[in-house]
C-alpha cells in the first residue's frame, strides 16, 4: 500500500514495495528557485495540501499529483502549463491559485463538458463535443 510520510524537512511518497521517493525538500532552500521565499513556500504547499487531502485514495491521489507540480514549479523558475482532462476538482480549484505565484505566465488548461462557476484569471477552458464521448487528440493523417 503506498503512502505519503510528513517531518519537518518535507514530504516523501512510499510507493506499493515501500520505496521511498522525495517529493519536496523544506530545508534544502538551494532547491527554491523559485521568486518564492521559503517560508511562504512551506506555508502555501502546507495549506493547499490541507484542500487536497480528504482521507480517501482518490485525495492522496490529487496530493502526490499536486506536490510532482510544486516540486517542478520550485525547481524550473520558467513557464509553466498544466493540462487537466475531465471532471473540475479540488486539484483544479487549487492549481488555479497556486500556479500563477510562480510566474504570471503559468495557466492551467482545463478540458472538461463543463465549465465551473467562478472566474478564474489562470485557467484556459477547452470545450469540445465528442460523438460518444471521449477526448480529442491530434491524429495525423493516414496514407492511402
Amino acid at each position: 500500500m503506498s503512502y505519503l510520510t510528513f517531518d519537518n524537512a518535507g514530504i516523501t511518497f512510499h510507493d506499493a514495495a515501500d520505496k521511498p521517493q522525495r517529493l519536496i525538500d523544506f530545508l534544502n532552500t538551494a532547491e527554491n528557485r523559485s521568486d518564492l521565499a521559503q517560508a511562504d513556500l512551506v506555508n502555501g504547499v502546507q495549506s493547499d495540501m490541507k484542500r487536497l487531502f480528504d482521507n480517501t485514495a482518490e485525495g492522496m491521489i490529487r496530493l502526490v499529483i499536486f506536490l510532482r507540480i510544486a516540486a517542478r514549479l520550485i525547481r524550473k523558475p520558467q513557464k509553466h502549463h498544466v493540462l487537466h482532462a475531465g471532471k473540475w476538482s479540488p486539484l483544479d480549484e487549487v492549481l488555479a491559485s497556486f500556479l500563477p505565484k510562480f510566474n504570471a505566465q503559468n495557466y492551467l488548461w482545463s478540458y472538461s463538458p463543463t465549465r465551473p462557476v467562478g472566474k478564474f484569471s489562470h485557467v484556459n477552458f477547452v470545450f469540445a463535443e465528442v460523438d460518444g464521448g471521449g477526448i480529442i487528440f491530434p491524429m495525423t493523417p493516414s496514407p492511402r
